[in-house]
Protein backbone atom coordinates (compact mmCIF):
# COMPACT_ATOMS: atom_id res chain seq x y z
CA UNK A 1 0.00 0.00 0.00
CA UNK A 2 1.26 3.29 -1.02
CA UNK A 3 0.76 5.28 2.21
CA UNK A 4 1.91 8.97 0.26
CA UNK A 5 -0.63 8.07 -2.18
CA UNK A 6 -3.55 7.47 0.01
CA UNK A 7 -2.62 10.45 1.85
CA UNK A 8 -2.36 12.63 -1.17
CA UNK A 9 -6.54 11.08 -1.86
CA UNK A 10 -7.55 11.95 1.23
CA UNK A 11 -6.51 15.18 1.49
CA UNK A 12 -8.07 15.89 -2.02
CA UNK A 13 -11.46 14.24 -0.96
CA UNK A 14 -11.22 16.78 2.11
CA UNK A 15 -10.72 19.75 -0.30
CA UNK A 16 -13.20 18.67 -2.58
CA UNK A 17 -15.66 18.28 0.54
CA UNK A 18 -14.41 21.30 2.21
CA UNK A 19 -14.89 23.48 -1.08
CA UNK A 20 -18.11 22.23 -1.19
CA UNK A 21 -19.32 23.04 1.89
CA UNK A 22 -17.95 27.05 1.57
CA UNK A 23 -19.71 27.34 -1.87
CA UNK A 24 -23.02 26.09 0.20
CA UNK A 25 -22.48 28.65 2.92
CA UNK A 26 -21.43 32.09 0.59
CA UNK A 27 -24.95 30.64 -1.03
CA UNK A 28 -26.49 30.96 2.82
CA UNK A 29 -24.75 34.23 3.16
CA UNK A 30 -25.60 35.69 0.19
CA UNK A 31 -29.32 35.15 0.62
CA UNK A 32 -29.87 36.15 4.19
CA UNK A 33 -27.99 39.61 2.93
CA UNK A 34 -30.51 39.99 0.27
CA UNK A 35 -33.03 39.05 2.77
CA UNK A 36 -31.88 41.36 5.54
CA UNK A 37 -31.89 44.30 3.47
CA UNK A 38 -35.27 44.13 3.14
CA UNK A 39 -35.77 44.54 6.93
CA UNK A 40 -34.50 47.93 7.02
CA UNK A 41 -37.01 48.98 3.78
CA UNK A 42 -40.12 49.13 6.00
CA UNK A 43 -40.24 50.81 9.44
CA UNK A 44 -39.13 48.77 12.41
CA UNK A 45 -41.09 49.16 16.02
CA UNK A 46 -41.10 47.24 18.68
CA UNK A 47 -44.39 47.17 20.41
CA UNK A 48 -43.34 46.97 23.85
CA UNK A 49 -40.95 50.44 23.34
CA UNK A 50 -44.20 51.93 22.54
CA UNK A 51 -46.54 51.49 25.28
CA UNK A 52 -45.68 53.36 28.79
CA UNK A 53 -44.09 51.03 31.80
CA UNK A 54 -46.55 49.65 34.09
CA UNK A 55 -46.35 50.78 37.83
CA UNK A 56 -45.18 47.29 38.52
CA UNK A 57 -42.76 46.96 36.01
CA UNK A 58 -41.11 50.06 36.81
CA UNK A 59 -40.94 48.19 40.70
CA UNK A 60 -39.08 45.35 39.54
CA UNK A 61 -36.67 47.48 37.09
CA UNK A 62 -35.51 49.26 39.54
CA UNK A 63 -35.57 46.63 41.95
CA UNK A 64 -33.07 44.99 39.76
CA UNK A 65 -31.40 48.16 39.30
CA UNK A 66 -30.36 48.23 43.27
CA UNK A 67 -29.74 44.56 43.47
CA UNK A 68 -26.46 45.51 39.97
CA UNK A 69 -25.67 48.35 41.89
CA UNK A 70 -25.23 46.52 45.76
CA UNK A 71 -23.70 43.55 43.59
CA UNK A 72 -21.44 46.18 42.26
CA UNK A 73 -20.33 47.77 45.41
CA UNK A 74 -19.97 44.05 46.87
CA UNK A 75 -17.39 42.75 44.72
CA UNK A 76 -15.23 45.93 44.33
CA UNK A 77 -12.56 46.52 47.64
CA UNK A 78 -13.27 49.20 49.61
CA UNK A 79 -10.99 51.98 47.43
CA UNK A 80 -8.82 54.47 49.70
CA UNK A 81 -8.64 58.18 48.96
CA UNK A 82 -5.47 59.44 47.48
CA UNK A 83 -5.10 62.21 50.04
CA UNK A 84 -5.19 61.99 54.06
CA UNK A 85 -8.06 64.99 54.05
CA UNK A 86 -10.22 62.78 51.80
CA UNK A 87 -10.07 59.65 54.43
CA UNK A 88 -13.54 59.07 56.64
CA UNK A 89 -12.20 56.89 59.95
CA UNK A 90 -15.35 55.12 61.32
CA UNK A 91 -15.24 54.05 65.37
CA UNK A 92 -15.12 50.08 64.51
CA UNK A 93 -11.69 51.25 62.93
CA UNK A 94 -9.74 52.71 66.18
CA UNK A 95 -7.59 51.17 68.15
CA UNK A 96 -7.51 50.98 72.00
CA UNK A 97 -5.05 54.17 71.73
CA UNK A 98 -7.34 55.79 69.78
CA UNK A 99 -9.85 55.29 72.61
CA UNK A 100 -8.00 56.16 75.40
CA UNK A 101 -6.85 59.60 73.40
CA UNK A 102 -10.39 59.90 73.10
CA UNK A 103 -11.38 59.64 76.53
CA UNK A 104 -8.21 61.38 77.89
CA UNK A 105 -6.75 58.82 79.40
CA UNK A 106 -3.12 59.18 79.60
CA UNK A 107 -0.70 61.45 76.81
CA UNK A 108 -0.57 60.11 73.13
CA UNK A 109 2.21 57.88 72.34
CA UNK A 110 5.25 59.74 71.50
CA UNK A 111 6.82 59.68 67.83
CA UNK A 112 10.09 60.20 69.40
CA UNK A 113 10.52 57.09 71.65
Amino acid sequence: MDYRAEMARILADYTAASRGVLEHLTEIDAKTTRAGGSVFDRPHTEPELDRPETPPERAAREARAERDRQARTATHPRRYPAHGREEVVYPSDWTDVDRARDEDDGPPPSWVS
